[in-house]
């Protein structure tokens, strides 16, 4: 199969295996949301924070190395797995050592036990990272989609069966736990790579240099993105956390689902591509307007129907999370254009590049969710939209500058966002008159998805009808 082929075959598998999973999916998720509480799930969201933290020093940047190199090379995996894990257990010990004064900071004393839990789970991240690589390289995504897929309806229904027989915030640790460890067995039997304990780190420099770049500009995203979140936990409580954890995770659903396709994808067609700037510069493009054609009417939909979501959905106790989710719901576009470009210049060897942008969106962000978060949710996530599509279009500034990229290319997303958002405001001042006429939550949903169809159905047909169609029939690059 030629390299078209594979990366259109891999989206078509990843699509459809989540697809598969994503109708019990949602549905455990929304069922699991009615049965827990607010203080439930910020719990979980700090636990996540100190987890996500581990993760990114002891397996990002380790993945997207040894994808790079495009080599499966038993000396070169098993110096990887080495650091992995040592990094790993040194961070869960000192997550554990330190989890009764988490505790003590944000005043939970369940915070503690949780954390425990999740710092010895966490230890499984180094058992994906040579097998998750491996398939990238190989371009198995129908291996890598099927694991995921698996692993997603087992936490799913661990999560499900957990909150009936009232686990408590226990549901999502155990769901979380369960998932790991499917993937590890999955993604090994997938893979048939091999890798062990070694002490022998020769030759290694290079792979841990790019490495090293990658886990600081992770570390950086790790600070804007998780800021929030530790801010709002002290500043606002947990329970406040919980009902803003909630609004993001329901927000951000569509987001994670294909953001996980587009990166598992995405990262091995640009670095299959690395010697051919002019392809990568076709696929960035392409990529860019296929997220920008799907995500905005998505996002801007459900930022439209965000009540009612909320009251059909997950009950009338969490409506409070509906305004930050209508507002959230615009920063996720521009939040997965940013991470195919920085898959693009990562895999062009330009580190630098994504360093410099996440070093500029970390010290602009954290300053203002210091701010933010001291005043209530909404700010929080207003502030949130305003400050980081200032910094995205500085980023596609420079861009532009330092690929030398064509204007085209990097502004791509803009008749769709256009479009989407004219959509938006017909449903708002449609929304005005369902209110005023007192019309019930299922009903007004049903009206505002076709008047949004009818706002944006003609004017997409007549601009991308002949596109997306003729979009799986290429053979070629142009």
């Amino acid at each position: 199969m030629d390299f078209k082929g594979k990366v259109i075959s891999g989206l078509k598998w990843s699509i459809l295996a989540k697809t598969i999973t994503q109708v019990f999916s949602w549905i455990s998720t929304f069922l699991v949301i009615r049965m827990l509480s607010p203080e439930d799930y910020g719990v979980m969201a700090l636990a996540m924070t100190f987890v996500l933290f581990g993760t990114l020093f002891s397996s990002g940047g380790f993945i997207t190395s040894i994808v790079k190199t495009q080599l499966k090379d038993k000396k070169q995996s098993s110096q990887m797995f080495t650091i992995s894990i040592i990094v790993n257990s040194f961070i869960a010990f000192f997550v554990i050592f330190f989890s009764q004064d988490i505790g003590l900071f944000y005043d939970n004393e369940q915070l503690q036990n949780v954390l425990v839990v999740m710092a010895l789970a966490s230890l499984l991240n180094s058992f994906l990272i040579v097998p998750g690589a491996y398939l990238d390289i190989d371009m198995n995504f129908k291996g890598k989609a099927i694991c995921d897929s698996i692993g997603a309806l087992v936490a799913a229904a661990v999560a499900l069966v957990t909150a009936y027989h009232g686990g408590e915030f226990w549901a999502l640790v155990y769901s979380y736990v369960a998932q790991q460890f499917i993937r590890v067995i999955g993604y090994q039997i997938m893979a048939k790579s091999y890798y062990f304990f070694t002490l022998n780190f020769d030759g290694a420099r290079p792979i841990l240099k790019f490495a090293y770049s990658n886990q600081v500009n992770g570390l950086l995203w790790f600070g804007y993105n998780q800021i929030d979140t530790i801010l709002i936990g002290k500043f606002l409580g947990i329970n406040v956390l919980g009902i803003y954890n909630v609004a993001k995770d329901v927000a951000s659903l569509p987001m994670m689902k294909v953001a996980a396709i587009m990166n598992q994808v995405g990262f091995s067609a640009f670095a299959s591509l690395k010697e051919d700037k002019s392809a990568a510069g076709y696929y960035l493009e392409k990529s860019l307007k296929l997220i920008a054609i799907f995500s905005f009417p998505i996002f801007f939909g459900i930022s439209s129907v965000s009540d009612e979501i909320i009251l059909l959905l997950i009950g009338e106790k969490w409506l409070s999370a509906a305004p930050i989710i209508s507002v959230l719901c615009f920063v996720f576009p521009f939040r997965m254009m940013n991470s195919n470009i920085q898959l693009y210049a990562n895999a062009l060897n330009r580190p630098k590049f994504n360093l410099q942008n996440t070093s500029m969106m970390s010290v602009v962000m954290i300053g203002l969710m210091f701010w933010a978060t001291q005043v209530s949710l909404f700010v929080t996530a207003l502030t949130w939209l305003t400050g980081f599509v200032c910094i995205f279009l500085i980023i596609l500034f420079r861009l532009l500058i330092n690929f030398s990229l064509q204007k085209k290319v990097v502004l791509v997303w803009v008749v769709p966002f256009i479009i989407s958002l004219f959509m938006w405001l017909v449903i708002q001042l449609a929304n005005s008159y369902l209110l005023e006429h007192n019309v019930n939550s299922l009903l007004s949903m049903i009206l505002k998805v076709a008047l949004g169809g009818l706002a944006i159905i003609p004017l997409y047909y007549k601009l991308y009808a002949a596109e997306l169609s003729s979009l799986l029939k290429e053979k070629t690059i142009k």
